[in-house]
């Protein structure tokens, strides 16, 4: 007696076409699935929100009052700092006074008596109110650097003062002369790609600086963000919308416009917690594509052909 031929099924060319498209979706999950564990070690939870240029309380950004009701509620305090024609540090962030103040120009054309109705608070008095702050440093020279460092004497014993500055815009000579005036002070050193933050190797100092990344960099060149973290285990972030859009990120320094309400929201999960659930449900996810799909090409199959015995 023969035996009876197993029944062959074969799929459809639409089929086919399905079943590779499900195959490269998990090709292309592969990378970022050994990012996550490359990190598991790395911290998620954030250490420090801070309010970016004292937004979020109600009043004018880069002002002593905005510094107030940021320190007051506890936060670090992020403001910009330019020099004026007479070399005095104004809290400013852009170039010219037209946005925020009354007053028309160049903040770095102005001296002292030329600023004094435009309502320009001083980095001196940023510091007086004895605020953790961020410095964040604009158009960055050496008369510059010898200003901030003048000023940075006058905080109060245990106010903390750190600097970010943009580093793909400065000359190693400037990189090297921040890194030998501010030997105490946490410099967050912005980077976009990963040629600016090779070359800060001879000056970055893993004990105390961070890089720091734009959320929109960190989605568009993870390979930026292993690096650095390879490098360092501190990380700040600035322009990041809501924790969520950085669930998985191991980010321990953001800079923020809403900190009251992004402090508030539910804390991302750990980075052990965020690739086990990842897992988990990319296994059931496989599972019950590769249930679904075989059983339509198999039930596809029997409308189109008979079992034959012989």
């Amino acid at each position: 007696m023969k035996k009876k031929k197993a029944a062959q099924f074969p799929m459809s060319a639409h089929q086919k076409w399905l079943a590779a498209a499900f195959a490269v979706l998990i090709i292309a999950a592969v990378p970022w699935l050994d990012f996550l564990i490359s990190v598991t070690n790395r911290p998620i939870r954030i250490r420090t929100v801070i309010a970016h240029r004292g937004n979020g309380f109600g009043e004018a950004e880069n002002t002593v009052r905005a510094i107030n009701a940021a320190h007051a509620h506890g936060f670090v305090v992020e403001v910009d700092v330019q020099l004026s024609k007479n070399n005095i540090l104004y809290l400013m962030h852009d170039d010219t006074l037209d946005r925020t103040t009354n007053c028309t120009g160049p903040l770095a054309d102005k001296d002292e008596a030329g600023l004094e109705t435009c309502g320009v608070d001083t980095l001196d008095e940023a510091i007086a109110t004895n605020a953790s702050l961020e410095l964040d440093l604009k158009n960055v020279n050496a008369a510059m650097i010898a200003e901030v460092a003048f000023a940075v004497t006058k905080a109060s014993p245990g106010q903390q003062i750190a600097l970010f500055v943009n580093a793909a815009r400065m000359s190693f000579e400037t990189r090297t002369q921040l890194k030998q005036t501010f030997p105490r002070n946490a410099i967050f050193w912005y980077v976009n790609n990963i040629e600016t933050a090779k070359k800060l190797r001879n000056v970055f100092d893993t004990s105390k600086d961070l890089y720091s990344v734009c959320w929109s960099t960190m989605w568009q060149k993870p390979a930026l963000l292993r690096y650095v973290t390879n490098e360092t285990q501190r990380l700040g972030a600035f322009v990041v919308p809501n924790r969520w859009s950085i669930m998985g990120m191991p980010i321990t320094h953001i800079e923020v416009d809403n900190p009251l309400t992004f402090e508030s929201q539910t804390p991302s999960p750990t980075m052990p917690e965020l690739v086990y659930r990842a897992s988990g449900v990319g296994i059931v996810v496989a599972l019950v594509a590769g249930w679904l799909i075989h059983g339509w090409a198999h039930e596809g199959a029997q409308h189109r052909y008979t079992r034959v015995e012989l």
